[in-house]
C-alpha cells in the first residue's frame, strides 16, 4: 500500500471509531505531572499521630497550640501542645505512642523538667514533659497506654500540665535540642469514634482552648509481659 493510501485508511479507522463510540486511550500523563495531581499535602499527611497521654473517655483541655495567639515560638516547641492538668493530685500520664523511651531528668527547673522521649526509630521522637516523676526505666520498650509517670510541673511552667509533640533528633539526648515538627492527634468524636486531628487544627489557649476526649486504650501488660499496675490502683 503506497504512503498516501495508508494515511487514508488510517484515517477512515479513526472516523469510525469516533462514529460508534469505540474508545480511545487516553494519553498517560507524565510522572511530573501525576505527582502534581497527587499531592496533597505529602509530610503533613504522613505526620506522626499521637494520643493524648490519658485513658480512653478522659478529657483534656488544649491551652497552648501550634499557630494562634497561645502559642509556642522556639525551635524545639514550635508544633506542640499543652494539654491540661489538675493542679490539686497527681494524675497518670501514659506513653502516646510505641516506641523505646529514653528517660531525662537532668534540669528540673527549666526547659521540659523531667520528660520522656519515646524514640520511633527513624530519626524522631515522641516527647512527654513536664512530668513530677517519671516510671519506667531509660531504654525500655513502651506500648501506646504504657504508664510512664505522674503530669506535674518541673521544667519551665507555671501550672500542671502534659506537654507532648514530636521532634526530629537524638532521642537520648534532652528535648530542648530537638527540632519540633508537625504531628496530629487520634482523639475520640462525638460519635464514639476514633478520629485523627491535625495538630496546626488544634484549638487552643486559655481562655478559649477546646477540650478533647481521649481514644487511648490502656494495655493490661507491658510489651515485656509484666502486668501492669499503677500507683493508683494496685489491681
Amino acid at each position: 500500500m503506497k504512503g498516501k493510501d495508508l494515511c487514508l485508511a488510517l484515517l477512515a479507522v479513526t472516523v469510525a471509531a469516533f462514529a460508534y463510540g469505540c474508545p480511545i486511550a487516553p494519553v498517560s500523563p507524565s510522572s511530573d505531572a501525576s505527582a502534581e495531581a497527587t499531592d496533597v499535602g505529602g509530610a503533613t499527611d504522613a505526620s506522626v499521630a499521637l494520643h493524648l497521654p490519658v485513658p480512653a473517655g478522659a478529657s483534656m483541655l488544649c491551652t497552648q497550640g501550634t499557630d494562634g495567639e497561645y502559642s509556642h515560638r522556639a525551635h524545639s516547641t514550635r508544633h506542640d501542645l499543652d494539654l491540661d492538668t489538675r493542679n490539686d493530685r497527681d494524675e497518670e500520664a501514659y506513653a502516646p505512642i510505641g516506641g523505646i523511651a529514653r528517660v531525662h531528668d537532668e534540669d528540673l527547673t527549666t526547659d521540659f523538667g523531667i520528660h520522656v522521649n519515646i524514640d520511633l526509630g527513624d530519626g524522631t521522637y515522641a516527647l512527654v514533659a513536664h512530668l513530677k516523676r517519671a516510671f519506667v526505666a531509660d531504654g525500655a520498650e513502651v506500648a501506646a497506654g504504657t504508664l510512664i509517670g505522674y503530669e506535674g510541673c518541673t521544667g519551665a511552667c507555671d501550672g500542671d500540665h502534659v506537654h507532648q509533640g514530636v521532634h526530629r533528633g537524638n532521642a537520648g539526648l534532652p528535648a530542648e535540642r530537638g527540632e519540633s515538627i508537625p504531628s496530629a492527634l487520634l482523639v475520640r468524636g462525638t460519635d464514639g469514634t476514633r478520629q485523627r486531628l491535625q495538630g496546626s487544627d488544634a484549638v487552643c489557649g486559655l481562655p478559649g482552648g477546646r477540650t478533647y476526649a481521649s481514644d487511648l486504650a490502656v494495655p493490661l501488660r507491658h510489651p515485656d509481659g509484666a502486668l501492669v499496675k499503677t500507683p493508683a490502683d494496685p489491681r
